[in-house]
């Protein structure tokens, strides 16, 4: 368990809701004696929802042999995101209307479909600031439908 890390929805409900363990309505500082991921049996020292350097002040719970968990909702990415998400910088559109004096419209849209396909053909880098994609549709007025 990580210091700093919050304690898990198992643990909060020995108690209210607010992420602070309790157990018949007291505190609870420590859980003594648990299984640790690893295997090991050790103690979990608690400052409130949170897993601490030292026990804040509450029960010190005698846990013996109960498994403790890494919370079952890890931060994540999600891969398939990382194969369909924009590689435009967000505020690119607004950029573009700016720089060529555009109206919102589809166009702009179309103009973005087409920066994103430029970026998936290798002709402009992905990740770049908005600049470098108002020079490039500059650069190529005629394929992105401006005069």
């Amino acid at each position: 368990m990580q210091v700093g890390s919050s304690v898990t929805v198992a643990l909060q409900q020995v108690g209210p809701a607010d992420g602070t363990a309790h157990l018949a309505g007291t505190a609870v500082a420590a859980l003594r004696g648990v299984r640790l991921p690893d295997g090991a049996l050790g103690d979990v020292l608690l400052d409130g929802g949170t897993v601490a350097d030292a026990a804040g002040e509450g029960a010190q719970l005698d846990a013996h042999g109960w498994r403790v968990l890494p919370a079952a909702c890890e931060p994540h990415a999600h891969l398939d995101k990382a194969l369909t998400a924009s590689r435009l910088p967000t505020g690119v559109g607004n950029e573009i209307m700016v720089a060529f004096k555009l109206p919102p419209s589809r166009l702009i849209g179309e103009i973005k479909r087409a920066l994103e396909a430029a970026v998936e053909a290798g002709e402009i880098e992905g990740g770049l600031e908005s600049a470098a994609y108002v020079e490039f549709v500059g650069q190529h007025r005629e394929r992105f439908g401006l005069p």
